[in-house]
């Protein structure tokens, strides 16, 4: 092959790609279209019509997807040809047929009952026994490998509000595992979190009889819960401890906007989301919260976005701050 504009000879497509770039310093689209377009209708799909992908200095595909390949009367011809027959095999085109598969499962049956007394091998207790056994093993050495601890456990212990944390998990397989350097982070935030939890829970059971719901994960949250929600309602309740929900120590929230774009994720679906953090005056909060639901009496400040989110476009700003780090608002 050869170079259309200075007749120069090259052995490989890619040594002619490279010279047209770097000596003729023009593109392949732009030289495959001045030089090599086959016709005007080159570059579009010969059964729709549509443009089709370009493939350097091969030139364009003549399809622009299967579909229109499968209707190309050439090539449905091409597939009915003899030669495409001796190509495919009649051993191979029998052997994908529904009669054909069905034997070889009853055949794989009758093996299995032969050699292990049962259809399938996994039927048998020794072998779930043996199973389970590997799988804890592979457990046991890979947390000995990689200093963790299982997922699950640590569910089990603190349960589900310290997964709000975002903590790198390692997988193996379908098992999510913790190092073992976070449990003290995930035990102090259970600790804190869930004893404040567990008093507005009471307090709010206390005074009202309505379902109460704790860590509800809506849909439109992606995954993040409400701490506690009232869904006759329509009103959720955080508790936000200061060492978890700072910008700027690796164990807080990701950004400033953390508790802007939940507030307004509740409100655009019709939830109030009142936050209550942890250097407020823990008794006046309970106290504005037995006004609201047991009395009806609303006394929060309506500008604060904290406690009455509503859409003005304003910014989440510093509210107050953790050591030197900051606390952004709702």
């Amino acid at each position: 092959m050869k170079c259309e504009i200075c007749d120069r000879d090259f052995s490989t497509l890619k040594s002619l790609s490279k010279h047209i770039n770097f000596i003729h310093h023009i593109d392949k689209l732009t030289y495959y279209n001045l030089y090599l377009l086959k016709s005007p209708l080159d570059g579009y799909c010969v059964t729709c019509g549509k443009p089709t992908t370009f493939r350097g200095l091969l030139g364009y595909k003549e399809h622009c997807n299967t579909f229109c390949a499968q209707r190309d009367p050439r090539v449905l011809a091409k597939i009915h040809t003899e030669e495409h027959e001796k190509h495919v095999g009649e051993g191979v085109r029998r052997a994908n047929t529904k009669e054909t598969v069905q034997k070889r499962i009853e055949s794989y049956k009758r093996n299995n009952l032969l050699k292990y007394g049962v259809e399938n091998v996994a039927q048998r207790e020794d072998i779930k026994e043996k199973f389970k056994n590997t799988l804890k093993q592979q457990k046991e050495q890979f947390c000995k490998e990689h200093n963790c601890i299982p997922k699950q456990e640590l569910i089990k212990l603190y349960g589900q509000g310290w997964l709000r944390l975002n903590i790198p998990q390692l997988k193996l397989g379908r098992v999510s595992f913790i190092e073992n350097k976070y449990v003290t982070i995930i035990a102090k935030y259970s600790s804190k979190s869930s004893t404040y939890e567990n008093i507005i829970y009471n307090f709010i059971d206390s005074i009202y009889d309505g379902p109460i719901l704790r860590h509800a994960r809506p849909d439109f949250l992606d995954g993040k819960e409400l701490d506690i929600y009232l869904p006759e309602l329509d009103l959720a309740i955080e508790y936000n401890g200061s060492y978890f929900h700072c910008i700027g120590n690796n164990c807080g929230v990701l950004d400033k906007y953390y508790h802007y774009n939940k507030s307004k994720n509740c409100w655009l679906n019709g939830i109030r989301l009142i936050h209550i953090y942890e250097f407020e005056n823990f008794k006046e909060q309970l106290k504005l919260l037995k006004d609201l639901i047991y009395y009806g009496f609303d006394n929060y400040n309506q500008k604060d976005p904290n406690k009455y989110w509503n859409y003005d476009n304003h910014e989440p700003t510093i509210i107050s701050y953790y050591q030197k780090y900051p606390i952004y608002g709702a």
